[in-house]
């Protein structure tokens, strides 16, 4: 990232949409709580401290690609070998579409389910960390990303479940007390958190509702058209391709499929056919597909296969060695909670891009998991081939010398 600062500065991102927010929180002390009110928090310091919205913006830019990195690193440390963990950690710094995100809310936003994972790895067997990762969600749902409270539900449903069957196998054990100080101290302080700024926000709850639904209409209704452009249609010089086929200018899945289901389920299956080029992208910044599945150019080329089979291939390795088999065969898995975390919150993003559209700064914690799962292949089958011991000596410099000697990304030929 040596020498941003001479080419970036506010991009056709959502950051041009969350900048003029700031002010309203350090004029008014008034936030928008439909809209990741904890960005809005983040570069409202930043800007305070430089004066700045140039030097916000860069550093903004700067930290949350640094701080992204480096949980990486210590999440991918409690999940693999640390040998492999620097590698894919490099992999991951490397990659331009990670740090030269045009969203870089995304990114931020990410930062949030990292932690939650690290924290996962760090305690999977505390009941400590089984409420730290609850109100980590439940934080994320409330001031980062909304679509979190679907997972807040669904953990808090398998944590009790998963408590009750220990409560049921060993009585004595069983410690009022701590499961009180586990779950309802870092829940109730989530909800404070979050009840606090409620009373900051600029509007009420049905207001923060309708613009959520405005919000991902748009965004739905930009998808749309971009895909129908990309299959070959004319947009209609009286009307839009929503006003076409739905009778709307706005939409909501729900809705769409209720008033034409053919043609919102041939966008939903044009974003699945984007899926393979849109990890492509993500994993090696080059997709091969016909069709861009970004928002914003990206680079095409036909090589991009290669490290994608690669992956495909590694990952697959690891379902079957280390989940699959020990599975049918009764034994324990290693980390099997932050795993299933990561594995939740990947179908969540998905599911998420499978009805909008499969871009990679939206699919951050999807691209993560398979990164994950990728390294865990990798220690397998360097296992098997007996060269994991000679591979353990150099990884950690390789990694160092990958980031510090590949060519600075900003240049004369950056666009």
């Amino acid at each position: 990232m040596l020498w941003i600062w001479d080419y970036r500065d506010l991009i056709p991102g959502e950051t041009s949409s969350y900048y003029p927010r700031v002010f309203t929180w350090l004029d008014e002390a008034k936030l928008d709580l439909a809209w990741s009110p904890i960005y809005t928090l983040f570069l409202s310091g930043l800007h305070s401290m430089t004066g700045n919205p140039f030097w916000t913006l860069i550093i903004a830019q700067l930290s949350v690609a640094i701080c992204a990195t480096v949980l990486i690193l210590a999440l991918m440390r409690r999940l693999l070998p640390h040998y492999v963990a620097w590698i894919i950690a490099a992999w991951w710094a490397l990659l331009p579409i990670n740090f030269d995100t045009a969203h870089n809310v995304h990114l931020f936003s990410a930062l949030f389910p990292l932690a939650i994972f690290f924290i996962a790895a760090s305690t999977s067997k505390s009941v400590y960390g089984r409420g730290f990762v609850l109100a980590g969600l439940l934080l994320t749902a409330g001031l980062a990303d909304y679509k979190y409270i679907i997972l807040f539900g669904l953990w808090l449903l398998a944590i009790v479940a998963y408590d009750f069957s220990l409560y049921l196998r060993d009585k004595a054990a069983f410690s009022l007390r701590s499961y009180i100080c586990a779950y309802g101290l870092p829940l109730l302080l989530v909800i404070l958190t979050i009840g606090i700024l409620s009373t900051r926000s600029t509007q009420d709850y049905a207001g923060i509702k309708a613009e959520l639904q405005t919000g991902h209409s748009q965004t739905l209704s930009e998808a749309y058209k971009l895909n129908r452009i990309q299959m070959g249609e004319v947009e209609p010089d009286s009307r839009s391709f929503l006003q076409r086929d739905f009778g709307r200018s706005t939409i909501t899945p729900v809705r769409a499929l209720s008033l034409n289901s053919h043609a919102f389920l041939e966008h939903i299956w044009w974003n699945i056919k984007l899926i393979p080029s849109a990890m492509q992208l993500a994993l090696s910044n080059y997709y091969t597909g016909g069709h861009n599945p970004d928002d914003m150019p990206a680079k095409h080329s036909f090589l991009a296969w290669i490290p994608y089979l690669y992956v495909l291939g590694f990952s697959a390795f690891a379902l079957v060695t280390y989940f699959i088999l020990p599975a049918l065969r009764r034994q324990p898995i290693a980390n099997m909670f932050p795993w299933l975390l990561m594995l939740s919150t990947a179908l969540l993003v998905l599911g998420e891009a499978i009805i909008r559209r499969p871009g990679p700064s939206s699919m951050f914690q999807f691209s993560i998991f398979i990164m994950a799962l990728t390294g865990l292949g990798m220690h397998g089958v360097f296992d098997l081939m007996g060269i994991s011991r000679s591979i353990k000596t150099w990884s950690p410099l390789a990694g160092m010398l990958l980031i510090l000697l590949v060519p600075v990304y900003y240049n004369a030929d950056y666009i």
